[in-house]
């Protein structure tokens, strides 16, 4: 027996040399065995360095992570590229300001004398032309109620007259300030403390941040009334649109409902996210509810399904970015249906259904099942396969839109009715009290729909601490 060291250009082998054929064949079978256990640990390494590198790459683009997480490059690319027409762009309507009919003061402007010296005081002037300035006047106002008595003359009873619902106290808050510190907290994200310091140095009225938070609580309060009206109306809908979005509550983890359309808006806050989170309003809606592959959603089974399509295009975005040839297909007849016309489709229904499923089939030859390394646990699928399972599984449903004029392509009327509670974290961080939280998505509920529908959402909120309610007017 002797020992060899075998030099190559990278690395050194020491070995021994053994003298019999049955050494040599066991030291082979103990070094297969090695190289076959290292070829699994590399292949694990692999997939573990590629599941991280993903998830590196990961953006608002290509998955559902949200645009203030993406990477200052990613954000540095959305923005507009310089060069081409600076201002107004081309069919851009504009809202320059035009002249009023009605003015509410008049300002002369006569000359005095002309510029050769001659007076002109009582030489009569007309009007040669206008400008005018568009401006506002800032200040509080006081308005003291009177009540009045009178005596009957003929029965000599003592009449005294009432004064309205909203005056309840010897000095109070108008309707006006209150809407307008309402509005500022809930619509425009602006502290309770700003509020108060704001409203003093604006039109000196002394306001503690305890009048703010009590001005929203009993808006609030008389807006229930409100939002059953919007409630009905959802309900009655063929279309509704579902999502929910994380929110901070004393510190804790709750989620922020919506249920939504082109006209109305209901927000309500809950400590869960899944099915025991749905009130009666969407347990029992029997329309199409747009939405993403949250399962808790597909567990409603009075509702007709329609998954929300710019979830999926990300994802196939995202398998698309590393050369995914199925989801390369998949998108490209995802948009071509989007884009065309739904008559058309529906003469060729057959012949989508068939290259839809083809696709799949495809993918299914890029995503193989996951291969058993052990005798337990489940086997944990790529998210390209977990994609494609989803996409047979509700093959019916993610197709509707292209055959149904009603059914939106995506769920954008939901995300963009939630997004202002993510700027409502990001400005204070979190509520301090689920009876906050709650009063703010009754509130902001109001406005969403005052919005939707054209209202004055100042005027609305008037009407609103002036009657102790608010409805909207039958269409």
């Amino acid at each position: 027996m002797f020992h060899l060291r075998l030099i190559t250009k990278n690395f050194t082998i020491k070995f021994k040399v053994i003298a019999t054929l049955d050494d040599i064949l066991k030291e082979l079978e103990m070094l297969r065995s090695r190289v076959s256990y290292l070829e699994k640990e590399l292949a694990l390494r692999d997939d573990k360095i590629k599941s991280l590198e993903n998830r590196l790459n990961l953006n608002s683009t290509n998955s559902h992570v949200a645009p203030s997480r993406d990477p200052v490059l990613i954000k540095a690319s959305k923005q507009r590229k310089k060069g081409g027409k600076k201002g107004g762009q081309d069919n851009h309507l504009g809202s320059t300001l035009h002249k009023s009919d009605f003015v509410d003061y008049v300002e002369p402007h006569v000359p005095d004398a002309c510029i050769c010296g001659q007076t002109l005081q009582h030489v009569y002037s007309d009007i040669y032309d206008t400008r005018q300035v568009y401006d506002i006047e800032i200040r509080h106002i006081v308005t003291e109620h009177q009540r009045h008595i009178k005596v009957c003359p003929c029965c000599q009873q003592i009449n005294i007259g009432s004064y309205p619902t909203h005056v309840k106290s010897e000095t109070q808050y108008g309707p006006a300030i209150k809407s307008f510190c309402t509005i500022l907290n809930v619509e425009y994200k602006v502290p309770y403390e700003k509020v108060a310091n704001l409203t003093n140095d604006l039109f000196g009225l002394p306001i503690s941040k305890g009048s703010v938070c009590n001005f929203i609580t009993k808006g609030s309060i008389y807006l229930k009334g409100f939002e059953d009206e919007i409630k009905q109306a959802l309900h009655k809908s063929s279309v509704l649109h579902a999502d929910e979005t994380g929110i901070i509550v004393d510190v804790l983890l709750h989620w922020m409902h919506v249920l939504s359309t082109n006209k109305y808006t209901y927000l309500r806050v809950h400590a869960k996210r899944g099915s025991q989170s749905f009130d009666d309003l969407i347990e029992k809606y029997r329309g199409h509810l747009i939405h993403d592959f949250f399962k808790s959603y597909f567990n409603l089974t009075s509702s007709k399904h329609n998954p929300c399509g710019a979830h999926i295009t990300r994802e196939l975005d995202s398998l698309a970015d590393y050369q995914s040839q199925w989801a390369i297909k998949f998108k490209e007849l995802y948009y071509e249906l989007h884009h065309q016309d739904h008559q058309q489709n529906q003469t060729i229904r057959e012949q989508i259904f068939e290259r839809y499923k083809t696709i799949l089939q495809e993918g299914k030859l890029e995503e193989p099942e996951p291969k058993r390394s052990g005798k337990r646990g489940l086997l944990k699928k790529s998210k390209g396969l977990n994609l494609i399972l989803r996409l047979e599984q509700y093959m019916h449903q993610v197709l509707e839109f292209a055959f149904n004029p009603i059914i939106p392509f995506t769920n954008n009327q939901a995300e963009r009715d939630l997004r202002h509670c993510k700027i409502k974290q990001k400005v204070s961080g979190c509520f301090r009290s689920i009876e906050g939280a709650q009063n703010y998505a009754t509130i902001m509920s109001a406005i969403s729909t005052l919005k939707k529908q054209s209202y004055d959402v100042f005027q609305s909120f008037i009407s609103l601490f002036q009657y102790e309610n608010l409805t909207l007017s039958p269409e």
